[in-house]
C-alpha cells in the first residue's frame, strides 16, 4: 500500500490500483501504540454514519481487521495532492475529536 497522510495515530494509504474511470478506495488505519478506546470506536461508528460530511468522499468506519476507516471517492473525483490527503486526515480527526467529546 501507499502511504498518504499519516499522524502520530493514523495512517491512510491507497488501497486499490489507480484507475481514474472509477472510485479509489483509501483505508485510514489507527497506528498508535495504545489500543483505541471504547469512545473513539463508538465515534467512528457514528461519524460513518453521516452522510456528505466530506465532498466527493464517503468514509466507512471498520473494527477488523484493525481499527480505522474505508474512504472511497465517488467516481471522476479524486484525491490528489498530499495538501488534500493531509486535510482530509485532519478533519476525519477532528471529527472524530468533536464526536468523543
Amino acid at each position: 500500500m501507499e502511504t498518504k497522510a499519516i499522524s502520530s495515530q493514523w495512517v491512510i494509504a491507497k488501497k486499490d490500483p489507480q484507475n481514474l474511470a472509477k472510485k479509489q478506495t483509501y483505508a485510514m488505519v489507527w497506528i498508535a501504540e495504545a489500543a483505541p478506546t471504547q469512545r473513539l470506536v463508538q465515534s467512528a461508528q457514528q461519524l460513518s454514519k453521516t452522510k456528505n460530511l466530506f465532498p466527493g468522499v464517503q468514509v466507512t468506519a471498520k473494527t477488523s481487521p484493525e481499527f480505522g476507516f474505508l474512504i472511497e471517492t465517488q467516481p471522476g473525483w479524486h484525491l490528489q495532492s498530499e495538501k488534500q490527503f493531509e486535510d482530509l486526515l485532519e478533519k476525519i480527526v477532528w471529527e472524530l475529536n468533536r464526536l468523543s467529546r
